[in-house]
């Protein structure tokens, strides 16, 4: 059975009227038992297609991999899928409503099944579709124990600190004489709290990281019992650490994300974003100030933003980062490349008619990043001042990718304005402008 699960809704799939005219038992998937098939009920629907795709079967189970024997205090998430005609299933747990014949053996609460005491309840599971479909499976909740010394964890190799890893519980044997998983049922814990943390508690694993190179010790509680595992880091990673956005300097006043990219070999090359595992820090805070993941620049010069990893000495990784001052000075025109002269943001400059076409340049003067280009010449605005000739009379204009092309035509007065945004993202900014007048002799 195809055990990879879309997750398209039911509901775009069935289109008309479903009926039961089956039920047959079929293999539970991830199961871990011969007769794992008891834990599946199939309901075989008909008159239900979605691009000439009917769907066969519906299709329970309990998502930590087990049968349908669970433990007094045991916890399972439970699952549905819809498998169609042509292989493919389709997750339909949100789907199921389910409900316990016997909530003193058995109690089930948003999905999740939990065994009470020893003894047998049904399960009920519902599809509310246009015919309500109802499947029941029968849960022994038992009271049998671990067998001593047979509760093994599948630690991961290698396992880096500051990464993401995953683990979980080899399946354990009952004095039952049965073997289930208890990864999600257990509850696991950290003796020493500042050295790991657990990301996600899984059906079948447990995502945890750690935060030193120094043995972890684990506690993991079944049935009041508790299980001592160790771990040990492997050496850190290779981190690339960097600033989110484009790799410029850091202006006074902004904020910028910190990344840091980290590559190991596990089975193949393993890249993650790492960056909030770190414990970040500033050599020199009057110029660059770090939060959590960000940093601000706070004056000119240049400072080494440092991330570490809780305990271990060594540096994960290192940023060297120039802060500059990009306050706005002005607008800046440029006549076939040599720059108008004048402090004045109104600036006057003769021209000669001759044969020759002028290319009009602009920039915004930065301060210390530069001057940025005023590429959009579509939005700058040219008029005829004064001139017994309309502005078509007087030049021909053409807009280039950051110029303009002009070529005289007659005599008379033009005014160029241009204009910067230095917040873009700001609609309720006001537009920073300058303008250039031109005399056509």
């Amino acid at each position: 059975m195809n055990c990879t699960l879309s997750r398209r809704p039911i509901q775009a799939i069935i289109q008309y009227g479903l009926f039961i005219i089956a039920l047959t038992g079929l293999g539970a998937c991830g199961g871990n038992s011969a007769d794992s098939d008891e834990l599946i009920q199939s309901v075989i629907l008909a008159e239900a297609t979605d691009n000439g795709t009917t769907i066969e079967s519906l299709n329970l189970f309990l998502q930590n991999g087990n049968d349908r024997i669970i433990n007094e205090n045991e916890t399972a998430k439970l699952g549905a899928t819809a498998t169609l005609t042509n292989g493919s299933s389709i997750d339909v747990t949100e789907e199921i409503s389910w409900s316990s014949s016997d909530s003193s053996i058995l109690r089930e609460s948003n999905g999740v099944l939990t065994g009470i005491t020893k003894g047998i309840a049904t399960l009920t599971g519902t599809l509310s579709t246009p015919n309500q479909i109802t499947t029941e499976l029968l849960i022994n909740v038992s009271d049998a124990e671990i067998v001593p010394n047979t509760l093994e964890v599948l630690w991961p190799n290698p396992a880096p600190p500051c990464t993401t890893l995953s683990t979980q519980i080899k399946p354990v044997e009952f004095t039952d004489g049965s073997t289930r998983n208890v990864t999600e049922w257990a509850t696991w814990s950290i003796i020493n709290e500042a050295q790991s943390d657990f990301i996600a508690l899984l059906p079948q694993e447990v995502d945890f990281v750690l935060y030193t190179d120094q043995e972890v010790t684990f506690s993991i509680n079944v049935d009041d019992v508790d299980y001592l595992q160790f771990l040990t880091a492997t050496e850190p990673p290779n981190v690339i650490p960097s600033l989110l956005g484009e790799e410029t300097p850091l202006a006074i006043g902004e904020t910028r994300p910190l990344q840091a990219q980290s590559d190991y070999q596990a089975n193949g090359a393993v890249f993650e974003p790492i960056e909030q595992y770190l414990d970040w820090s500033s050599d020199s805070p009057s110029i660059a100030h770090v939060e959590n993941t960000n940093v601000t620049g706070v004056e000119s010069g240049e400072a080494v933003i440092t991330g570490k990893c809780g305990d271990i000495d060594e540096e994960f990784a290192t940023l060297s980062l120039e802060v500059i001052n990009v306050e706005f000075q002005g607008i800046i025109f440029f006549i076939d490349n040599e720059r108008i002269e004048g402090t004045e943001l109104s600036q006057n400059q003769n021209i000669g008619i001759d044969d020759e076409d002028i290319e009009i340049f602009a920039c915004a003067d930065l301060g210390d990043a530069g001057c940025f280009s005023l590429e959009n010449t579509e939005e700058w605005v040219v008029t005829a001042v004064d001139s017994v000739v309309s502005l078509s009379d007087l030049v021909s204009i053409q807009f280039e990718d950051d110029h303009l092309l002009i070529t005289p035509l007659s005599t008379g007065q033009l005014e160029i304005t241009a204009f910067y945004d230095d917040e873009p993202n700001n609609d309720d900014n006001l537009l920073k402008e300058a303008v250039l007048k031109l005399n056509i002799q």
